[in-house]
Formats: structure tokens, sequence, C-alpha cells
């Protein structure tokens, strides 16, 4: 069954004839990674603070919080214990 659609929140997704889920991002651009628990908290903590990328300078850049929130990067240690200490949760919660 190749090419069958399925929805997700914020893109769409292909899955393969093997079963294997292609995210897509909105401009049809294909998506390397799916979202890792650290980067689905990360999202929840922008929102829930009315965040913005460009606030998040314990990450990085904007472009570096940008490519980890599409899956280009994974978060690394330094950015886990930095984000952990500013919200005031464990880094485990990141893993």
């Amino acid at each position: 069954m190749p090419g069958v659609r399925t929805s997700h929140t914020r893109s769409l997704a292909w899955r393969s004839s093997s079963g294997r889920l292609w995210p897509h991002g909105s401009n049809g651009t294909r998506c390397p990674h799916r979202p890792t628990a650290g980067v689905t908290l990360l999202r929840h903590l922008m929102d829930v603070h009315g965040l913005r990328q460009s606030d998040l300078p314990e990450i990085g850049a904007q472009s570096v919080v940008s490519d980890i929130l599409i899956g280009r990067r994974s978060l690394n240690i330094r950015q886990v214990k930095a984000l952990a200490a500013r919200f005031g949760i464990p880094v485990g919660n990141f893993l």
C-alpha cells in the first residue's frame, strides 16, 4: 500500500510499503526524524511560556533551535541541562 497519507498535527506523513513513516514538513521537504521526547517537551514548554525560537539562548541561535524543532539536529547534553535548569524540571524529562 505505497503512499498512504497519515495526518499529523503539524505536518503530513507518508507511510511507505515497508510501513516506515516518513514525516514531511509543511512546505513538502522531508524531515529526517520523528520528534523525540525532548523536542516534544521543548515545544510544549515554548507554547506554555509563550516563547519564540529566539527566546532560547540556552540552546543557541534561532537557527539552531529551528533545526532542533524540525529534526535536523538533536538536543545535546549541555542544552538539555540548561533547559532543565531554566524550567526547573529534571534532565531526564528531555531524554
